[in-house]
């Protein structure tokens, strides 16, 4: 196995001894030796101060590509365990953009707190991970961490960029005063950030984490992975996660999106019906502190949440008490149609408007407490409402201005016109200040298990279009269902008001009012009187017998019509 690598190493902005150059030369011949005697490639270490890297350089640009180019070409196009070019110690200054187009490359600093790349080169990107110039044009298997970058009088670009590769790892890396933290993009497979700290604290500031891809079905993005990541803009404008267009796959866990514009959005702005955001599986989230909202949806589909914590923190220094929705999800009903999202343990609120408000399909929320929402006002806003593109949505075990609430809600769920399919358990709206569930549709809906406002317990409300106050601990069902019906149902002193409904009471049953009974099953054998039937009043002592038949005729037309007696 020979080598065709010219061994003259690059000279561009780099000095070197003789020594140095004789180390390297050494170092490339125990390499190939290596890769003869195992058949495979091996992984090699090589510092970048031997290329001039170091705390003293007032421009370490050259040096460290200088370092990259070389080991690249080392470790070539074949599948090996790469080249690890470590870093220094020190704060490293750079400017324009350190380029990475071949695969198994590292870049190892000793730690973020110990290795700092400040770079001032205004509008251009810091780290650049492109395979599109790579060999074959195939790059993949790179990988950065142990140090930090810091964006020095920054006006646009970003941090780290990463498009036409698979399998990038960024790892233990913290990334401060940035404009774009990590942009993915075009044809990516597999990029996993972990233990990361990114801070989009600019005034310039766009995003923590920007996931992107065409909606027109040119390039996708498979497959992020995040693992203990943290993104804090500081009360910037920057959004925290934006994942848009054509990209499949989000899994992660210990993410946590702090103080900006909006913490996740989830976006289709190519308005595509075929290429949009899908399948998220995310679990210990926490979004806290918004100016416009924690979690906005505007497509997709299959997007789980569980474990999570996702509030805007609304009246917060800082936070400018301009927000509406802690969560938002659109129906993008002419494009993807939003659908499959699930929010399973966890606690929303402290917004303006309602603490979930939801447009879409397939929604299911299970195990959530929800804190103080309404701060717009007392009463202005349900915790939960569903839009009228509503359609197959299943709460259950949820709780109303609980956790530190402050009762403003109106009522712990509202269901718009439109609406269809909506079930839900366990509701517990004791703290809201209206009544438990407002339904002004027309389709299915059904409850069961809902304590109200006040503490008034309904074990099942099946059926039931409309559920809202009508006064000291009374209820108000109307509606437009043709029929329903309420099957073992205690409510102790509850008032009803029911308009435009049928309800059928099980055979035998009877009303009581004041433990009398008032009204109970039809009397049979009864036949309407012939002739003429009149309702005006009469003297008693001198009304004749014809005048009375007629009389007696009405009362038994009246009786017969309202269903007390009958043939």
């Amino acid at each position: 196995m020979t080598s065709a690598i010219n061994p003259t190493l690059p000279q561009t902005g780099v000095a070197f001894t003789a020594d140095l150059r004789a180390n390297l030369l050494a170092a490339k011949n125990e390499i190939e030796a290596l890769q003869l005697q195992t058949g495979r490639g091996t992984a090699f270490y090589i510092y970048a101060s031997y290329f001039g890297v170091s705390s003293s350089n007032p421009n370490n640009r050259a040096a460290l590509q200088a370092c990259i180019d070389y080991v690249s070409a080392l470790v070539g196009t074949g599948n090996n365990n790469g080249a690890v070019v470590l870093l220094p110690a020190g704060l490293l200054w750079f400017t324009g953009t350190i380029n990475i187009t071949n695969s198994f490359i590292s870049i190892r600093g000793p730690g973020k707190q110990s290795c700092y790349l400040a770079f001032a080169n205004g509008s251009n990107d810091c780290i650049v991970i492109n395979g599109a110039t790579a060999p074959g044009g195939n790059l993949r298997d790179v990988t950065l961490s142990g140090f930090g970058l810091i964006g020095s009088g920054k006006t646009g670009g970003a941090s780290i960029k990463v498009l036409n590769v698979y399998r990038v790892l960024m790892d233990d890396i913290s990334l401060d005063n940035c404009i774009v933290g990590v942009d993915v993009g075009n044809n990516t497979n597999w990029v996993k950030i972990r233990d990361t700290v990114i801070i989009p604290n600019e005034a310039s500031s766009l995003y923590g984490i920007y996931w992107h891809c065409p909606g027109d079905g040119s390039a996708r993005s498979d497959v992020l992975i995040i693992d203990n990541v943290v993104v804090e803009c500081q009360w910037s404008n920057a959004d925290c996660f934006v994942w848009d267009g054509a990209c499949y796959t989000l899994v992660g866990s210990g993410l946590r999106l702090l103080h900006g514009r909006y913490g996740m959005r989830i976006l289709n702005t190519a308005n595509s019906g075929s290429y949009f955001p899908s399948f998220a599986n995310l679990h210990d989230v926490e979004m806290e502190g918004f100016k416009n909202r924690a979690l906005d949806i505007r497509g997709g589909n299959d997007i789980k949440f569980t474990t999570f914590d996702i509030n805007n923190l609304t009246a917060a220094a800082s936070q400018g008490d301009a927000d509406d929705y802690s969560i938002y999800i659109d129906a993008d009903s002419t494009h993807s149609i939003t659908r499959g999202v699930q929010l399973v343990n966890g606690r929303v609120g402290l917004c303006r408007s309602n603490a979930v408000y939801s447009d879409s399909r397939d929604l299911q929320i299970s195990n959530v407490i929800a804190a103080t929402s309404s701060y717009a006002g007392v009463g202005s806003a349900a915790v939960i409402r569903l839009g009228a593109n509503s359609l197959n949505v299943q709460i259950s075990n949820f709780v109303a201005e609980e956790f530190g609430g402050t009762a403003r809600a109106s009522y712990a769920i509202q269901i718009d016109a439109g609406a269809d399919r909506v079930c839900g358990c366990n509701i517990d709206a004791t703290r809201c200040n209206t009544e438990a569930i407002l339904n002004n549709s027309t389709g299915a809906v059904g409850f069961a298990n809902v304590i109200h406002p006040g503490g008034a317990h309904h074990a099942y409300l099946g059926g039931v279009t409309a559920i809202e106050s009508t006064g000291a601990a009374g209820i108000s069902v109307g509606a437009s269902h043709a029929s329903g019906t309420f099957s073992g149902v205690a409510y102790g002193a509850t008032r009803w008001t029911v308009t435009d409904v049928k309800y059928d009471l099980a055979n035998g049953t009877s009303y009581y009012v004041n433990n009398q009974q008032v009204v109970t099953n039809r009397k049979t054998g009864w036949a309407a009187a012939t002739g003429t039937a009149t309702r005006t009043t009469f003297d008693t002592t001198t009304v004749t017998t014809a005048n009375l038949a007629q009389r007696v005729k009405a009362l038994l037309d009246d009786l017969i019509a309202h269903g007390l007696i009958g043939a």
